[in-house]
């Protein structure tokens, strides 16, 4: 099992070597995929992201749901404010694009799709982000029962390592793999 730092540089290796036709064609048939999925679901709202680096590269707008982004309100938190990825506008300190803070922020008490990156994911259904914990602490606050967290990304993506205790599991993960084929984990169901 490898440490957390080595296996973020390995996959950010191997995912800068995925060519970008390769990528384009993966992130359609995702979108394909999730969009046939959701349907099974009575979702309000869905809290999705503006993709970076090597993430999953959708415009979630287009599952016609209220759809919510994140958005950093200190240094080890975010929230989610409805916006399209258009609104968003780029924060010069983080250089991250995020929602304007006056957007209507998401409703927890909802029934709520998470869409979430990683830059790895493990059979057990835990992700490994960049290193900062904001989506462990998210999903720390808010009430399962209304919530159904769904890990993308590409099979590549799909390594061994031991999760640490503050970890969040997702309930779902699903990973394009490059003959454009969806390798599904369904982890578990909430509430």
């Amino acid at each position: 099992m490898a440490h957390k730092s080595a296996i973020r540089k390995l996959i950010t290796q191997q995912l800068n070597e995925i060519p970008c036709s390769d990528k384009s064609q993966r992130d359609k048939v995702l979108f394909d995929y999730i969009n046939n999925w959701i349907g099974q679901y009575d979702f309000d709202q869905v809290c999705a992201y503006y993709p970076i680096k090597n993430e999953v590269n959708i415009n979630w707008g287009e599952l016609g749901y209220p759809m919510y982004l994140p958005r950093r309100i200190n240094d080890k938190n975010i929230d989610f404010h409805k916006c399209t990825l258009n609104e968003c506008k780029k924060d010069p300190s983080s250089q991250l694009y995020e929602p304007d803070s006056s957007f209507p922020q998401v409703n927890k008490s909802k029934m709520t799709l998470m869409l979430i990156p990683a830059l790895a994911f493990n059979q057990e259904g835990y992700r490994l982000g960049y290193g900062g914990g904001y989506f462990d602490r998210l999903i720390d606050s808010w009430d399962t029962k209304y919530l159904v967290t769904l890990g993308v990304g590409y099979y590549e993506q799909l390594l061994k390592w031991k999760h640490d205790e503050h970890d969040k599991k997702l309930n779902h993960i699903f990973l394009a793999n490059k003959s454009c084929a969806i390798k599904c984990f369904d982890i578990y169901h909430s509430g």
